[in-house]
């Protein structure tokens, strides 16, 4: 017992703390639940046409519906059928237009003014939540969450704009008066633009515009000492509107019933009934129940409905999968359950037709702001119970509600989703990735959201075969690597072109099949191509699997093979960078290096654009840099470093090859022990920066060098000229007119000579390479021919052969011709 009142009190100590923490996030939660009430509520049941319309006097009733709907998505959410613990949920604006065909179809086939019309739409209404939740939980049960996962974010980020907009364009309609007419396209300039309407649209414009500049602006946020950036910002400038307005109300001499009469007739404020007006109390009309009456339930009635229904499952169930993946993105939250929020959106759909109201489903906008305001399941909690007053006290509100408050919210959260989906995409994206986005936006505006969204896939479909045509190139084979039988034929002929005989197709397939369990490297399969959208899952769950099922203490680099690859999505290269930096958070941290890349290249470009500071010079690389390497042997080599296997110089030079290369010690190496001096066999180290231009055959015993038949500096990267520019849209806008002029600049500069001297430095410096433990080099070369090589990694241990020994070249020749053959075999195992 001591133990709880312990407990009760440190409790009651830092409940007032929690409760101002949370005082943000609930005030925007329960502003965001009355004004979506007002604005949306009101619109459950279709607009009356006469006075013995079935729908006359239901605003109220409306409302209860609505708010009871949110209600129980937000109860079953907070309470664990959701992994978002700022997730806030509602009716879906998009089955509104079918919610209102059920009832007028109804209506129609009933009459206006019969009995068991309010009784059937009511039925309609619960029936079709029990069938929207029955389908997300078949959906969940059968796990079909994981196929979102490869929707494209281009086409997600098209999505959230396309929600702005139609946000935005419920905030321009929320201030129309009642008489006015529906807003679209035709009728757009004479209703918004009109004169007795412009001070309403510049009322709710001008101060929604200034919310959104002002919690981006810098300045202000100087100016303000930081509170443009609190998360009271944005509820106390709502609120202070409305006590604006008011003020400006009484000082007109407009706070009275006729004249409150005369501001909702135009627009100022929402338009209710006489009855809600002077109710005393708050009355009864909440109380919806009233209204089911099932011994007069038509159900008959309900087949003329039928299509109505099923369009109304259809886009909501998928709506949802949209939105997840969305909000994930929008909230930076990488780990989710489709699954999971299929069977909770299941539930509360099911608890929605229980209590007879109207389908539910999270809310996009709401959640993510009420989350960026620091609300979690605690402050969702109070807003529940928040929002339950409101249930029963919301009669009493409307009447004072401005609808440019609610016309400013909603304009606000319409700019912040088309700021994020249309202005800093383009920041990221390259103009045809975003041109996938504003598609979508459009699609999605303009022909359905459901249409839209496949329009979307459609696109970024287009876009990837049309990379994947234009980036094609013919696979190469060096002739050299498939013949090792070239080496016995010209025994005497290793010069630079011959190099490739000693690259990765042998020694990378030896230590891949080892690198799992003996060295604590894990190598991704390969990409290929393109590397879109569609890789990334496969990708995840490939790194997750071996970095959860193996031995911590083992895994500790992961190499990532891009040699193949030719152009890579942004949404790739920020997974890329997103794992990063996750898997550098692990105890003990997992390091992830990529391999194949070249300095300049356009998968360079590519992966800059999504946040990966590529660094090629290990000694360099800052904390937030990844190293990248030109091919594999070098990402191999590195990662025995890094693990601590070449650390220690080497004392045993046979026994160093003994290790590297068994074959060949048994066949070769063991003839030069004690006969050193004989064969002319010498075993020297040497420090990084020194240069190796002896004249003499070498084979790279422990180390890295960089090996180079131009005269130039050296240190071992493959430089591509002109660097492949893939830049942004906001980049390539904003260099465009820079790189116009140097391009003219050089053209009226270049001369003959300096572009022939240009050209030859580019040739050189591209027959660079590095070379590790098991390569060598200096066959049948001059002293003038001996390429320059400098050291890039020490303890750096050669053993080298002096040429004019004929004895020693002899015996280097078998050397060679035995470490061939024996990387083949290893390669073709």
């Amino acid at each position: 017992m001591s133990v709880l009142w312990t407990r009760a009190r440190k409790g009651l100590a830092y409940a007032p703390s929690r409760l101002y923490r949370a005082l943000p996030s609930v005030l925007l939660g329960i502003l965001l639940n009355t004004l979506d009430t007002m604005s949306t509520g009101l619109l459950v049941f279709p607009t009356p046409e006469g006075s013995h319309d079935s729908f006359s006097d239901l605003q109220i009733q409306a409302m209860s519906m609505y708010l009871m709907s949110t209600l129980t998505s937000q109860l079953v959410m907070t309470l664990g059928g959701s992994l978002f613990p700022g997730a806030l949920g509602s009716m879906l604006i998009e089955i509104l237009p079918f919610l209102r065909g059920i009832a007028t179809t109804i209506q129609n086939r009933l009459g206006q003014g019969h009995p068991a019309v309010l009784p059937t739409v009511m039925a309609a209404y619960a029936l079709t939540s029990f069938l929207v939740g029955g389908v997300f939980i078949i959906l969940g049960v059968l796990r079909c969450g994981k196929l979102v996962e490869y929707f494209p974010k281009t086409v997600l980020t098209g999505a959230i704009g396309a929600i702005g907009l139609s946000l935005f364009l419920l905030g321009l309609e929320l201030t129309l008066p009642p008489s006015s007419g529906t807003l679209s396209l035709s009728t757009a300039g004479r209703l918004l633009f009109s004169s007795s309407h412009i001070p309403l649209l510049i009322a709710s414009v001008v101060p929604a515009l200034f919310l959104t500049i002002s919690v981006r602006s810098a300045l202000l946020a100087r100016l303000t000492r930081g509170f443009t950036e609190h998360a009271l910002y944005v509820p106390v400038y709502v609120i202070s509107i409305a006590g604006t307005f008011w003020i400006a109300v009484a000082a007109a001499g407009y706070a009275t019933n006729a004249g409150m009469n005369e501001l909702s007739s135009v627009g100022w404020l929402f338009s209710v009934t006489e009855s809600v007006r002077n109710q005393s109390g708050i009355g009864n009309a909440w109380n919806y129940w009233t209204m089911f009456d099932f011994r007069r339930v038509e159900w008959t009635a309900l087949s003329a409905a039928a299509e109505n229904i099923v369009l109304l499952v259809v886009i909501g169930v998928l709506n949802l999968p949209i939105y997840v993946p969305a909000m994930a993105l929008a909230m930076d939250l990488p780990k989710y359950s489709m699954d999971r929020e299929l069977l909770g959106h299941g539930a509360m759909n099911i608890l929605a037709g229980a209590v007879g109201t109207i389908p539910n489903l999270v809310v996009f906008s709401n959640s993510l702001f009420f989350t960026r305001a620091g609300g979690g399941r605690f402050e969702a909690c109070i807003v529940i119970v928040l929002t339950g007053i409101l249930f029963v006290i919301s009669s009493l509100i409307i009447p004072y509600v401005p609808t440019i408050l609610a016309s400013i919210l909603v304009l606000f959260l319409g700019f912040e989703l088309m700021t994020a989906a249309v202005w800093e995409s383009a920041s990221e994206l390259c103009w045809p990735e975003w041109a996938i986005v504003i598609g979508t936006l459009l699609s999605c505006t303009f022909v359905g959201f459901a249409p839209g969204f496949g329009i979307g896939i459609g696109l970024s479909l287009v876009v990837h075969f049309g990379f994947s045509f234009n980036d094609s190139q013919p696979q190469r084979f060096d002739y050299a690597d498939m013949q090792t039988s070239h080496l016995q034929l010209q025994p005497n002929r290793f010069r630079g072109s011959h190099l490739a005989l000693h690259r990765e197709p042998a020694s990378d397939e030896s230590i891949k099949v080892t690198g799992d369990t003996e060295s604590g490297q894990m190598m991704e399969p390969p990409l290929k191509g393109y590397a879109f959208f569609a890789m990334i899952p496969s990708l995840e769950r490939h790194m997750d699997v071996k970095v959860t099922q193996t031995d911590p203490s083992v895994c500790r680099v992961i190499i990532l093979d891009l040699r193949q690859v030719h152009r890579i999505e942004t949404s790739v290269a920020q997974f890329v960078s997103r794992k990063i930096r996750e898997l550098r958070t692990r105890q003990p941290p997992v390091n992830i290096v990529l391999a194949g890349v070249a300095i300049g290249s356009g998968v360079q470009a590519d992966l800059a654009r999504g946040g990966v500071q590529c660094r090629w010079n290990s000694s360099q690389a800052e904390m937030d840099d990844v190293l990248v390497f030109k091919d594999l042997r070098d990402a191999l080599h590195h990662c025995n470093q890094l693990l601590g296997e070449n650390d220690h110089p080497i004392t045993d030079v046979p026994a160093a090859f003994s290790k590297l290369f068994p074959a060949t010690y048994q066949i070769v190496v063991s003839e030069c022990i004690g006969q050193e001096t004989a064969l002319g066999i010498m075993y020297n180290r040497y420090s990084v920066g020194q240069d190796l231009q002896t004249p003499s055959v070498k084979f790279i015993v422990q180390g890295k060098l960089a090996l180079s038949t131009s005269g130039e500096d050296v240190d071992g990267r493959e430089i591509s000229a002109p660097p492949v520019q893939r830049p942004s849209l906001v980049s390539f806008i904003s260099k465009t007119p820079r790189d116009v002029v140097q391009w003219v600049q050089r053209k009226v500069r270049a001369t003959p000579a300096a572009e022939a001297t240009s050209s030859h430095r580019q040739r050189s410096q591209a027959l660079s390479r590095t070379l590790f433990p098991g390569d060598f080099y200096g066959f049948g070369l001059s002293a003038s021919e001996i390429p320059r090589a400098a050291v890039l990694q020490e303890p750096c241990c050669v053993l080298e052969v002096d040429p004019k020994n004929a004895a020693g070249l002899a015996w280097a020749h078998r050397v060679a011709v035995a470490l061939v053959e024996e990387k083949a075999l290893m390669s073709s195992r």
